[in-house]
């Protein structure tokens, strides 16, 4: 058996970053129900992995003092950032080619945009990221991390229980008023508040589940846990189950409150073989550059060819999602890794030599 180190929760967030993938291609596909199915879950899944992997990694630096909360949130701005601004880049060479906005309108977008900030665009429409719209999560991600970092100290485990609590019957409360929580990336009230309850009750989960993960690991260490591919399955068939009008919100709930939870606690206990620790490590690496790259390059491509796509379905969206795959491996190694280090250098912090020295 090889090492795990969160390997399965490494697949269920590039599995499901894929499903986002088909629900913004759905041309490619040939299958509008794509975008009529509850795959916009996955983001709730997102925030509670990265609760949890962010409590495992920056928990006890930030608990002890080695770690503040600036350079906390300057390790997390160059984690995030250069695909980002990739996928920015991207969205603004797609809105010239259309001719659709002014500078005068997308240059102040694309700097707010650059800080993980939102800006109105009416003249495009009334998503908080029109330029690349799956910017809107990472808003809410960098906003609740800036929080999570400021009260660390404070959050104890009862705390922590009453942000759950408080937070959660707000998501329920809002999720049976809207009828489901696909919400958060436009500029209503609602979606600003539903936004913001799905990244706190998300993340703070993910930070619940790896503290219970650390009291309880000499616990379930010898115990059987079941199989990597089983919650796999569990978590797709969620995301890809088709809404139903009288049971939206219930699916909802229940995906967030109970199953995406007990998939991730028990993901994070499970092993893996070394074939599909392989694959599971893959997913989790090429996750995040799937993620924000999939929309501009989706219309950029379906706007260049010279037929439709209908035709081509779905081969056209298999072609599509391998090109992907094949591109974020390449900018991970040939343009993310490098420049992260980079900034990592460039903004490393430098001690001042001793005058004894």
């Amino acid at each position: 058996m090889v090492s795990k180190k969160f390997t399965v929760l490494d697949g269920l967030r590039g599995l499901a970053a894929l499903l986002v993938l088909t629900r913004h291609t759905e041309a490619y596909w040939g299958a509008p129900s794509l975008s009529h199915n509850h795959s916009y879950l996955a983001v709730d899944l997102f925030f509670v992995l990265s609760g949890f992997v962010i409590s495992h990694a920056y928990a006890q630096p930030l608990g002890d003092g080695r770690l503040s909360a600036g350079r906390f949130m300057l390790i997390r701005w160059i984690r995030l950032w250069p695909l980002h601004a990739l996928g920015a880049a991207l969205g603004v060479v797609m809105l010239i080619e259309k001719d659709a906005l002014s500078p005068g309108v997308w240059v102040p977008s694309l700097m707010l945009m650059m800080l993980f900030l939102p800006s109105r665009m009416p003249e495009a429409g009334h998503g908080l990221f029109e330029i690349n719209p799956p910017g809107w999560s990472l808003f809410y991600e960098m906003a609740v991390n800036l929080l999570y970092a400021l009260t660390h100290r404070w959050i104890t485990n009862r705390v922590l229980v009453a942000v759950l609590l408080t937070s959660g019957a707000g998501l329920a409360a809002i999720a049976l008023y809207h009828g489901s929580l696909d919400l958060g990336y436009t500029w209503s009230g609602r979606s600003l508040a539903g936004g913001a309850l799905r990244a706190v009750f998300g993340i703070f989960l993910g930070v619940g589940l790896h503290r219970l993960y650390l009291a309880r690991r000499h616990l379930v260490q010898s115990g059987r846990t079941p199989g990597p591919w089983l919650l796999c399955a569990v978590v797709v068939a969620f995301l890809l189950l088709p809404n139903l009008a009288r049971l939206g919100s219930a699916v909802d709930l229940f995906a967030v409150f109970v199953v995406f939870p007990v998939c991730v606690y028990l993901g994070a206990q499970a092993s893996v073989e070394a074939p599909s620790a392989r694959l599971f490590s893959m997913l989790g690496l090429l996750s995040y550059p799937i993620y924000v790259l999939h929309v501009p390059l989706g219309e950029w491509l379906q706007g260049t060819m010279a037929a439709p796509l209908a035709p081509y379905a779905p081969l056209a969206g298999v072609v599509f999602a391998a090109a992907l795959v094949t591109l974020a491996w390449v900018l991970d190694r040939r343009f993310d890794q490098p420049l992260r280090r980079w900034l990592t250098r460039l903004t490393a912090t430098r001690r001042t030599p001793s005058r004894n020295a």
